[in-house]
């Protein structure tokens, strides 16, 4: 996937197969049969090339270890050897787990986000919008009945879920929770490729950031079902992206990766897709009833 495939077909999984046997052949007859003879004859010698090549291979591991897997400054993933950490864009996306609390007394737009890695997305692409100060965010990886709970979700001026069906949202949990149905948005789902290894094989190409992919099977069909369901309370992130060939861009503007992993977003794609929604009239926190509410609020 990082050099030749982007969707791994039956072909490729049969190609593989073969030259495996292939291989297997001839390590058998180039490799392990003159061991075993060199066995025989000189038992130090093959031990001594074993020792050696573990240290060098073990060692080469703990030293990629040691420096997160990085080898060397990416500046597409905002990544200095000097400066890597493990997990660097994991820690971006937890780091909304701070949020689960209850609203301040603040005065600003209550916002409720709730779900899993993909909500903890959306909730980095308000936090990096023009919006951002006009929020209070409150988070949770779900729902429950307990007392905070209820509160947060009746208090909320905005709840976003994280994308599912809508029936199945509202059959798990309006009928046993009390709180307006209205408030509910869904958020979009979201798909930047298979693998971003591909892309870097053109990084001497003038149109390097340029490049754009087909999404993984089944994501345009699933946001086409959300949008169905959901209609104007659908955060449409797909729509934001793609383009008039169904493709979506590898890059911001900046030529910075949009995702790490094609799925969720790194601190430069949050602050790519908050400008788009900045731009986008349909988007919820665009309409007037937004701002007249808040200007209730602060008054």
């Amino acid at each position: 996937r990082y050099f030749l495939l982007k969707p791994v077909s039956f072909l490729s999984i049969a190609l593989v197969v073969i030259a495996t046997f292939v291989l297997a052949v001839v390590s058998y007859y180039l490799i392990e049969q003159p061991f075993r003879n060199a066995m025989r004859t000189a038992p130090r010698k093959p031990f001594l090339i074993l020792f050696t090549s573990f240290i060098i291979i073990t060692g080469g591991a703990v030293y990629i270890y040691l420096h997160s897997g990085v080898l060397r400054d990416v500046p597409e993933l905002d990544i200095k050897k000097t400066t890597a950490v493990k997990n660097m864009h994991g820690q971006f996306n937890a780091a909304i787990h701070k949020y689960n609390h209850p609203f301040n007394d603040s005065g600003k737009i209550r916002v409720m986000i709730i779900g899993n890695s993909f909500a903890r997305d959306w909730a980095n692409v308000l936090l990096s919008s023009g919006y951002k100060d006009l929020l209070d965010i409150s988070y949770a990886t779900g729902i429950d009945n307990s007392a905070g709970m209820q509160n947060r979700l009746k208090q909320a001026d905005y709840i976003f879920v994280s994308d599912r069906p809508r029936n199945a949202f509202f059959n798990n949990y309006i009928l046993a929770l009390d709180f307006d149905t209205a408030k509910v948005y869904c958020i979009g789902t979201k798909n930047f490729g298979i693998s971003n290894g591909l892309f870097y094989n053109h990084f001497r190409d003038t149109s390097y950031c340029l490049q754009r992919t087909a999404m993984e099977n089944g994501y345009m069909q699933k946001n086409n079902l959300y949008l169905a369901e959901w209609g104007n309370k659908y955060i449409n992130i797909i729509g934001l992206f793609i383009n008039n060939t169904g493709t979506m861009p590898i890059f911001t503007p900046d030529c910075k990766f949009i995702s790490q992993d094609c799925r969720h977003f790194t601190r430069a794609g949050a602050v790519n897709c908050a400008q788009l929604l900045e731009h986008d009239t349909s988007f919820v926190f665009n309409k007037p009833a937004f701002l007249i509410r808040h200007s209730l609020k602060t008054d």
